[in-house]
This record gives structure tokens, sequence and C-alpha cells, in this order.
């Protein structure tokens, strides 16, 4: 959108009671761009050619911060444009690569550019978001970080590939993360946020990081932890870790190694055997610390919930304590004793699983804050529901399974936090704003759908084949804004076909698509003998303009092959 002028027009032409979008206030303007998605406030007023204009430089907290999340393909493509502008190219300070879902699996379309443009942006950033990442992403980003001198935060988060064949990749991308923070650290990165789904592994020979201020990671054993405060970042002062599995060995621990700034220390661990002596060899080398969090759950060690002796220690190592969030699972039997903490206060919930009692300990209040993530019991991997306190455990829980009526009927109030749902029932309630992803069973009757809209759900998953093309318009009906999309078509070819064929038809003015109108991914697995052999991408997308309707698409789309997994992405 250019602005407009008077120049060279005719005086008569303008009247006093006219008005143009440049006539509002600044104000008004950008409380208007809160409306719009990012795509539609570059799209407007974002212009390349000429960056001295009024509503390009009105935008510009807008271009420093960039989001590609959920975003459909020619959307994508057109940021990614600007950036590669040979004029003037997009340069955000910012930048979120969000794939919330974990569909688009094998890189982002970010990282499709050539390597000049990814290093010349990357270079620019002062903080990078990596959300649900891939090990050839971690990979690309070492690559091009070689010169950067500006980057100040950064966030990877990874997902796990379930059809990974070998550990190869992934020891190499541990390497990356390590190279990253220790072997070769940014002189301005202060701030870390790293969780690969296995732990990162840490080793001596690695170099201390002076500059580290604040560390979220998720690390491999309690070992790497030992070696992460031996020296390795001695000016930390905000520190989260979660361990993932049990210890290699027996780790000497040195008094001499001190941590004088941590000040806040928060430590989640569910499965790895951790004991008292460990906590207290931690707590030897962060005399200054003032609120410490503290998750065990599943521990051998009954000393946990001996109150006299943790207080004995805090009081001890960590004199200047302001704040203590605990919570503690271990077994017990009848003769064991339990010691009440007298400092803190602290609640006990006693119950049984499968013929074992055990017991939960925490502190009040639960939660603290909105940042307290201390989690419920787990036993054996899954969340023990039974725990019967003032807790509202289920309050806790991201992904819910439900498979009764019951339960389906109190998810507003049972399970007011969870993001994501999984279920064999008909869904005939509304349900609640904050999930937004489902996952049907194999046992759910599609057939059976209630049409109560589910405008909430954006990212859906079914677990079994479709019957028919007919199923397909029943779940569109009832979740109309699915973005996300992962369907089994029929093993029938002629069947499978004419399901595709109505994912993807358009209507015949608008040459829109007849459902899921905002959808971004699709992807299904293909059984041999469904279509014709496909060997790549390059054979799927001729294959699907060839038989749907995607051959009068009127915006690009990507096609992804693998492992019999087809995704086309819009």
């Amino acid at each position: 959108m250019e602005r407009t002028t008077n120049e060279n027009l005719p005086v008569k032409t303008f009247h006093a009671d006219v008005t143009c979008l440049l006539d509002l206030p600044d104000e008004i303007l950008l409380m208007l761009c809160r409306y719009l998605s990012t795509y539609d406030v570059f799209n407007c007023f974002y212009t390349s050619e000429q960056s001295d204009s009024y509503l390009h430089r009105l935008i510009q907290k807008y271009y420093t911060k960039i989001c590609l999340d959920v975003m459909q393909y020619n959307k994508c493509e057109h940021l990614l444009t600007l950036m590669i502008h040979p004029k003037s190219p997009l340069r955000p300070k910012s930048l979120i690569l969000n794939n919330q879902y974990g569909f688009i699996m094998r890189k982002h379309t970010f990282f499709y550019m050539s390597t000049h443009n990814i290093r010349s942006i990357l270079n620019n950033l002062t903080h990078l978001t990596l959300i649900n990442c891939s090990s050839s992403e971690i990979c690309t980003i070492n690559n091009d970080f070689a010169d950067s001198m500006k980057l100040e935060y950064i966030h990877i988060t990874m997902y796990k590939d379930k059809n990974a064949k070998t550990r190869d990749p992934i020891e190499y991308c541990d390497t990356v993360l390590s190279y990253i923070l220790f072997i070769h650290p940014m002189s301005s990165l202060h701030t870390v946020i790293v969780e690969p789904f296995d732990g990162l592994p840490l080793y001596k020979s690695m170099a201390p990081n002076e500059n580290l201020r604040h560390i979220n990671i998720t690390l491999l054993r309690i070992d790497d932890l030992y070696i992460l405060l031996n020296g390795f970042v001695p000016n930390i002062e905000i520190l989260s870790v979660r361990l993932c599995q049990s210890r290699l060995s027996k780790f000497q621990w040195s008094d001499e190694v001190i941590c004088h700034r941590l000040i806040d220390f928060t430590l989640f661990d569910s499965c790895t055997a951790i004991n008292v002596d460990d906590i207290e060899s931690l707590f030897i080398c962060m005399p200054n610390l003032r609120k410490l969090t503290l998750s065990v759950r599943d521990t051998p060690d009954r000393r946990f919930s001996h109150g006299l002796t943790i207080e004995s220690m805090l009081n001890k190592h960590v004199p200047h304590l302001c704040q203590f969030d605990y919570t503690m699972t271990h077994r017990i039997d009848h003769r064991e004793k339990i010691e009440d903490f007298r400092q803190w206060p602290m609640r006990s919930v006693y119950y049984e699983h499968e013929n074992i009692k055990w017991i939960h300990m925490f502190s009040v209040p639960w939660p603290s804050n909105q940042q307290d993530k201390r989690e419920v019991p787990i036993i054996n991997g899954d969340y023990h529901l039974s725990v019967t306190s003032d807790v509202k455990y289920a309050h806790y829980l991201n992904h819910v399974n439900i498979t009764t009526e019951d339960e389906m009927l109190e998810i507003n109030k049972k399970f007011s936090r969870a993001r994501q749902l999984t279920t064999c029932l008909s869904i005939n309630i509304k349900l609640p704003r904050q999930i937004s992803k489902l996952i049907l069973s194999a046992e759910t009757p599609i057939g059976s759908m209630n049409f109560i809209p589910q405008e909430n759900i954006y990212c859906l998953l079914v677990e079994r084949r479709l019957i028919d093309e007919n199923e397909i318009k029943i779940l569109a009906n009832q979740f109309p804004r699915v973005r996300y999309l992962e369907l089994l078509f029929p093993l029938e070819p002629s069947s499978c076909i004419r399901c595709f064929q109505t994912l993807f038809s358009l209507t015949a003015k608008t040459k829109k698509r007849c459902f899921w109108s905002e959808l971004i991914e699709f992807r299904t697995k293909i059984a041999y003998g469904q279509t014709s052999s496909i060997w790549c991408q390059h054979q799927l997308r001729y294959w699907l303009i060839s038989n749907t309707d995607l051959k009068h698409w009127p915006n690009q789309f990507f096609t992804s092959y693998s492992d019999s997994m087809w995704s086309v992405w819009l």
C-alpha cells in the first residue's frame, strides 16, 4: 500500500470530509495491525523498494521480529522472498521457526534458501527460536553461525524421529549443540534454552563459557550436570536442568568450584535414581542460592521424605534460601516413619498402585507462581491420576487421553490446562478453547460424529483408515479450521484416489478448497498397492497434479515423500 499524495491533482477532486488511511494517527494504524497476520502486515505495508516510506517505517517493530509457524506455503514463501530481496532484504532481529505439531518432519522451508542468505539472516539476529526442529536444522545453524557476534538468546527444542535407524545423526547433533555452547561459544550469547529429546551429554575437555547467565537445559545424566557446574558456567545466575538417564559413574566432586552468582536453581528428575547425597553435592557449589525448585519422582532414596534431614542440608549449604518449591514421590512400607518439615510448609498424600504404597510430598502453595513447573506423581511413565488431594493434579496435564463419557463431560473443569486430546469417543460437546490438537484413535466412530463445530482444533490426526471419502466431509464439518492434518486413506486404490480428490477439491467459481480452507500441511502413509509406485517428491507432485484439483490451485505447493509418508504443504 502506497502513501497517497495530492501532488499534480486538481484541487476540485478533494473534499474536506474525505479522508484516507494515512489520516489516521500512528496509534490507530498500529492497533489495526494487531488484527492482521504477520503476512498481511508485510503484504500491505512493507515496501522493499521504498524503505523510507511512511508506512514501511511505521511497522518497523513488526519486521524486527518474525515468526514463521502457522502460515500457508505461499505466504511463508512471500516472507522468505523479502528476506532475499537483492536491494533491501528483510533482516529481523528476532526469528522464530515454530514447528509446533511436528508436521514438517524434515526441515523448515527457511532452510531451503541458499547458504549465503541463511548465514546473512542468522548473523543479524539477536534472538533465535527453533521449536520442534530436526537434527539437520541444528547442523545448519552451526555451519552458518560462524561469524555471528550479535546473538544474545537461543531457544532450541527437538522432536524425536521415530524412523531414525541409527543414532549417528543424533550424536552429531549433540556435538553441534556442545560446539555452540562450550567449544566455540559466542561472546554475546547470555540466555540459552536447549531441550534435546534424549538429553545433551557433556565432556570435560570442552571450554568454559563465561558469558552465559541463564540456562534451561535437558542433560543426559547427573554426571553431565556435575561437569556443567564444575567451572563450565562460572557466571551463571539462573539454571534449570532436566535429567534423562541414570548416572554413568560416581563423580568425585570438587569443593573448590563455586558458582557465586547462581541464585535460582531448578532440577527435574523422574527416573534416574538420584539420591540425597547427589543433591547435597550440588548444593556445595551454590552458597548464594535464593530460590530452589526440586522435583524428584519415583526415587529409591527415602531420605527425601525426612523433613529434618532435608532442612538441615539446606540450612548448611544454602543459608540464604528464600523460596523452596518441592515435590517428591517414592515407595513406602507400613514401618516407615515420615519426618515432617518444620521450616517449609509441606503436605503429603498416600496412595496405592498395583499393591505398592507410595507417598507424594509437595510444598504449598501449588503452584507457587505461573512459572512453577513441578509435576504430579509419575509411575512407569504414566501419570498417576488417583491421588486425592487439593493439588488438582489434572490441571497440570498438557495431553489427556479420555475414554469415558463422564470424563469428556468434565473436561472443562478437570483438565483446565490440556492442550492436546486423544479420544476414542464421538465428541458431542464443545471442547475447551485451549485444546488445539486432537487425536482420534482407531476406535473412534467417525460416522456417528456430532456436528458441533470445534473451531479451535488446528491439528487433527486420525489413527484408523477411513472407510470412504464421506468421512472426510464429516470431519471437515466438525473441525473446519484444521491447519495440520493426518489421515489414513482406504487400501482399495480407487477409494484411496477418491479420498485424495475429495480432500483437494476446489469450488468451480472461486477455485478455493471445498474442505479445510486454512489447511497448511497434510500427511498420510501409503501402503503397498494403494497407488502406483512413487519414489520421490517430484513423482508425488506429478501424481497429485494428474489426479486431483491441485492442477487448478493458484498458489504453489510443496511435496515431500519419505518412508511411505506423503506430505503436502499448501
